[in-house]
């Protein structure tokens, strides 16, 4: 069962207490808004018993799902033409809107003579709840010119696509970041203050003036020789 709308402004309503059934296997009901899709009927508004649902359209910002719950969704995605690919089954929400999504290096810092951190990347434009978890799998290519034995300075972080893809049909941009790589801190060798250096004079010259501990020889007798008459 196919329902679609001719006009690009026209919308698909399904009015309170209505309920759309198809009993066919695989793709059994396809709904294809113009616009928006605006359900009113509820949770149960799409039965499809032997297979599943698609339903097509054009923002999610502007639909009402009315408690509908699809395994899969797309962007980028119109209604008899180009469309990301969609896994063979499972209900389906899917819109002509193509999000961009930008990714961008994460600044670092190091210092010189260190190995480069492992880089990182943030994602800004997510839309319908979406996260990186599940609108995106892989993972960007980031990576710098500098390395152990570059000087001190600022250098990019060049981000690109890497492995990363959307399977939900974000379209992808990438910014660069960062890494600054700053001086190794010098070792200042410690001096003594004045008040240590008058401490230790203290101490040196206290054991100065201790009397010193004489032994009066007159007062030892000698040892007897063995050949010595009594």
């Amino acid at each position: 069962l196919i329902a679609h709308t001719t006009g690009g402004t026209s919308d698909i309503t399904i009015a309170s207490g209505r309920t759309l059934t198809a009993s066919a296997a695989n793709t059994a009901l396809t709904l294809a808004s113009g616009r928006h899709f605006i359900n009113n009927a509820g949770a149960g508004a799409l039965s499809t018993p032997a297979g599943r649902w698609l339903v097509y359209s054009a923002n999610p910002a502007f639909n009402t799902l009315g408690g509908i719950s699809a395994a899969d969704k797309r962007y980028n995605c119109t209604y008899g033409g180009a469309c990301p690919s969609i896994p063979a089954s499972g209900n389906a929400l899917l819109y002509t809107l193509a999000p961009a999504l930008t990714v961008t290096a994460d600044n670092a810092t190091r210092q010189e003579r260190a190995a480069n951190p492992a880089f990182t990347a943030s994602y800004s434009g997510f839309i319908d709840g979406d996260s990186a978890a599940t609108a995106l799998s892989g993972a960007p290519s980031l990576t710098t010119l500098a390395n152990s034995l570059s000087a001190p300075g600022v250098y990019a972080i060049t981000a690109s696509a890497g492995t990363l893809v959307s399977p939900f049909g974000y379209a992808l941009g990438y910014a660069d970041g960062t890494l600054t790589v700053t001086d190794v801190p010098e070792t200042v060798a410690t001096q003594p203050s004045s008040q240590d250096i008058a401490t230790v004079s203290r101490i040196l010259a206290a054991q100065d003036s201790l009397p010193m501990r004489e032994t009066d020889i007159s007062s030892v007798a000698p040892a007897a020789n063995a050949g010595d008459a009594a």
